[in-house]
């Protein structure tokens, strides 16, 4: 058989395998990355490049300042990596694939605020992000700053509720702000590294409570970087996660309305313990917190109306989860809060987190019917005052 040359259908096929061969080349691009670094009114003496593992920083190079304020970094490596350079405040975080050539212009003072990256959109669109989260985060260190100078404050109580109030706000912009950026950057590594951000103490994103979001990242590393170290460890980790939620589900259902409710027995104040199973024949409300929360004068005071309006026809019971025994005595007498109040002082090592699933958002309320068994499950006052009335015919 005979190809004839000048065939147009010929020539269409070449440019297509043409076109995919330049693809593939792309793609597979291989050898040393290259970084050069254009930073200005550097404060410090070196500028540091260091890897980014998945447990720990790894340092490659250092450079020491020049007054021409230029650095070329020459990374080998192959596969795709996490990268940061720093030297003074602030850093930039870069991915780098094998091959690819980064250019960095940055000012000293502020690098990842006023940086500019080319070579690399997914590297900008990082830090972009980064710097945008940092801003959120800057404005919760004042906040932090400020309700601890406040502590002699007469007036404490009112201005730590102010600040809960704000931090919860700027908090949720944290939120806002990394779940966007993944969701337009499923395809990088950089989506690893805001899904494991942190606001202060707390995870801004719930492996649990967003796991649809967790899952839709290991979906995307593992197909576009299923051999690269983070993913791996990414994936190792969801797994995990993916046992407690299992987990989770048995602890639901043994919970579920109907089903009896676990017994515990736990001291009072002056030492007396009591037990769940004392009050069989009671409609009883027991209420899990942490003398350590910020934020909740509205619930006790909602409580203690509640209490009020149904001491007569239900029993109730507040279980502290707490390590500082004066510090939630405080709260107690602070609120006048006229009911049982029991605490094992193992803090978060106390066993009725695992026999009421409690997890870590508190408070958590549970109202038992007379029969011993489970009536409901509710997150605040709001939520349980209606179902508590209803059950006692109030």
């Amino acid at each position: 058989m005979k190809f004839n040359f000048n065939s147009p259908l010929l020539s269409i096929l070449l440019l297509l395998l043409l076109a995919l061969s330049a693809c593939d080349s792309k793609q597979k691009k291989e050898g040393p990355a290259t970084i050069n670094a254009e930073i200005s009114q550097f404060p410090g003496k070196y500028l540091y490049l260091a890897e980014v593992s998945p447990d720990k920083f790894k340092p490659i190079d250092s450079i020491p300042v020049n007054q021409q304020g230029t650095y070329k970094f020459s990374v080998k490596l192959t596969s795709t990596g996490i990268y940061f350079l720093q030297g003074g405040p602030g850093r930039i975080i870069l991915i780098v694939h094998p091959g690819s050539e980064i250019s960095i212009k940055s000012s000293g003072d502020d690098m990842q605020g006023k940086v500019k990256i080319t070579g690399s959109d997914e590297s900008q669109r990082l830090n972009e992000y980064l710097m945008a989260f940092d801003n959120e985060k800057e404005i919760i260190g004042r906040l932090g700053l400020a309700l601890e100078k406040g502590k002699e404050r007469k007036d404490y109580s009112v201005l730590r509720d102010s600040i809960a109030t704000v931090y919860r706000s700027l908090f949720e912009t944290q939120r806002a702000l990394t779940i966007k950026y993944i969701k337009s950057n499923l395809s990088s590594l950089g989506s690893i590294i805001a899904i494991n951000q942190r606001s202060g103490p707390n995870p801004v994103l719930d492996p649990v409570a967003d796991f649809k979001i967790f899952a839709s990242v290991d979906s995307s590393m593992m197909t576009n970087y299923k051999d690269n170290p983070h993913s791996l460890y990414f994936n190792k980790s969801l797994n995990e996660v993916k046992k407690k939620i299992a987990e989770k589900k048995l602890n639901d259902e043994r919970l579920a309305p109907g089903k009896v409710a676990p017994n515990f027995t736990m001291s009072q104040g002056d030492g007396k313990n009591i037990s769940l199973s004392d009050f069989l024949g009671s409609t009883v409300l027991i209420q899990f917190w942490g003398s350590w929360q910020e934020g909740q004068t509205n619930e006790w005071l909602a409580l203690r109306k509640l209490h009020s309006e149904t001491a007569s026809k239900a029993t109730f019971i507040s279980i502290g989860l707490e390590h500082d025994e004066k510090q939630w005595t405080e709260v107690i007498n602070k609120y006048k809060l006229s009911w049982f109040h029991l605490s094992d002082f193992k803090f978060d090592s106390s066993p009725v987190i695992t026999m009421y699933n409690l997890g870590n958002q508190l408070p958590v309320y549970f109202i038992i019917a007379k029969d011993g068994t489970i009536y409901g499950r509710y997150s605040s006052v709001k939520e349980a005052e209606p179902e508590l009335k209803k059950l006692i015919k109030l």
